[in-house]
């Protein structure tokens, strides 16, 4: 797949405003995110940032545990934020 089309897409949820309509909107197509991450489709960097974007709108602090890899950090945002990581089809 060509990696344009997806990144675009998370990168538009990812500089959405936090209202909460915009929120739901983000936790119900991560899943998908996700999918197209662990499939290598999205870039690790845009599913880091958009996880760091809703952890700051939704808990209202910065995610700061950076000890750890990108990949790891990514598992522990989704944790945090108690995201689904599969899609509901």
């Amino acid at each position: 797949m060509d990696a344009i089309a997806p990144n675009t897409i998370i990168r538009v949820f990812t500089y959405a405003n936090d209202t909460p309509e915009n929120i739901d909107l983000k936790k119900l197509y991560f899943p998908k995110f996700y999918q197209a991450y662990k499939q290598k489709d999205i870039y690790s960097g845009d599913v880091w940032n958009f996880l760091h974007t809703l952890y700051r709108q939704v808990r209202y602090e910065e995610y700061n545990n950076f000890e750890h890899s990108e990949g790891e950090q990514i598992e522990m945002m989704i944790d945090a934020l108690q995201l689904e990581r599969k899609p509901s089809d």
